[in-house]
């Protein structure tokens, strides 16, 4: 045989075709492999910058921040910011991660947590006992005056409890806890705050959705509102004179400022409010989980408000889930008339999931699980007001989460309340 034989001209196309495929094939493979390579370095990227927001805004809880300043985390992979800003009685955390070009924020409602010991009671006033009458209960700890606790008796209703404080009992230092000082300047802005130009101002409008990854939505008049819509995220609603805020409102955490608020019968939500003469609860109202209501009176609203008006009022049949809080105004000379007003009141039957922080006279009928701090409980029966009297209410600081949160105290252990969208 002839060993230069001919190789016909339709083999060698069909072995040129075979290793075109086999190189085709390898190709593809090859680029397969490394698309799925990138992906999954994108994808381990993508999750270290939400892993560096998440340790970002934890570290802010543990770090005294300064709303002015930011606590910047760097790595040879990515850098991360965290700041603090306010939202209601709330701290707000704002963390930023960018990782080879991969962005991502997140934010988080923030405020001082129970104790491991959960804390009861803590009264600010140093020269009388806390006297418990009628169904009066307080299971946790307490903090009251070297007077101690003692039982008593109102409109021939005697302590029937088998224990005054169901907790162990310390002396208290006759002033109420600390509160975030730059906190305290939030409300004073909020309260004396009109928008400007380079404010994103909108008109009422049917349903509004804004995300906290935006800059805050404004919803602003001189005059009296009336809500009714679906408000939903970072807006802020102000009136110079009173908001309404209707039965058929859907609010999810909006903040709402105004010297008068009032909600109507029926209304369900979650939202902020910050006034300076008075916040009104109707019956049958629930302000969810994290709520929060702040009065903080200035001169004015001690000239508007009338002699027995009750400037913070939870009355039967309604819940409240969050943070109150009224702030004695530093530059008001106390009357005599104001030392047996009532500045918060929680009727009947109303139930409070909640932290309570009262720079005056705390009313307390219903039941509050949580955390009281007061200058002084009264009981106002039969035309007499009991100072230091707590008749009827209860508080139970065990029947909440250990992280449960609530207040802007000044360097308390804090928790998260809430992840913002």
């Amino acid at each position: 045989m002839n060993p230069l034989t001919k190789i016909q001209a339709s083999a060698m196309q069909f072995a040129v075709l075979i290793s075109a495929l086999v190189v085709l094939l390898l190709a593809g493979f090859l680029l397969l492999s490394h698309t799925q390579e990138q992906f999954r370095d994108q994808t381990k990227m993508v999750l270290k910058t939400i892993s560096d927001t998440d340790q970002a805004i934890f570290l802010g809880m543990r770090s005294p921040l300064n709303v002015r300043d930011s606590l910047m985390l760097e790595s040879d992979l990515s850098t991360t910011s965290v700041r603090k800003s306010y939202w209601g009685a709330f701290e707000k955390l704002t963390a930023q991660s960018n990782s080879r070009g991969k962005e991502f924020s997140k934010q988080a409602l923030v405020a001082s947590k129970l104790s491991n010991n959960p804390l009861a009671v803590q009264i600010g006033s140093w020269d009388a006992p806390l006297v418990l009458a009628g169904e009066a209960s307080v299971k946790g700890n307490a903090k009251v005056s070297d007077k101690g606790v003692k039982p008593g008796i109102i409109n021939g209703d005697y302590f029937n409890g088998t224990q005054l404080i169901q907790g162990n009992i310390f002396m208290s230092s006759g002033v109420l806890p600390k509160l975030d000082p730059d906190w305290l300047e939030y409300v004073q802005r909020m309260q004396t705050y009109i928008p400007g130009y380079s404010d994103q101002v909108v008109e009422p409008q049917l349903k509004v959705d804004h995300s906290f990854d935006e800059n805050i939505l404004v919803i602003y008049t001189p005059e009296r509102m009336f809500i009714s819509e679906e408000y939903n995220g970072h807006i802020l609603i102000k009136s110079e004179t009173e908001i309404i805020i209707g039965a058929k409102a859907r609010l999810s955490d909006v903040l709402i400022v105004a010297p008068k608020i009032s909600f109507e019968k029926g209304f369900q939500g979650r939202v902020h409010c910050v006034a300076s003469e008075k916040i009104s609860i109707s019956q049958q109202v629930h302000l969810k989980y994290p709520s929060s209501l702040v009065l903080h009176p200035d001169t004015k609203s001690f000239t508007n408000s009338e002699e027995n008006e009750i400037p913070v009022l939870i009355p039967e049949s309604s819940m409240m889930e969050g943070a109150v809080i009224y702030l004695k105004d530093p530059k008001d000379e106390e009357s005599m008339n104001r030392r047996t007003k009532i500045q918060v009141k929680v009727d009947t039957d109303a139930y409070c999931r909640a932290m309570f922080y009262c720079e005056g006279n705390l009313e307390l009928k219903g039941m509050v699980h949580g955390t009281v701090f007061t200058k002084q409980f009264v009981a106002n029966e039969g035309g007499s007001m009991y100072m230091n009297h707590l008749y009827n209410g209860g508080v139970d600081a065990t029947q909440l989460p250990e992280k449960f949160g609530g207040l802007p105290l000044l360097n308390a252990e804090k928790s998260i309340v809430k992840w913002l969208y």
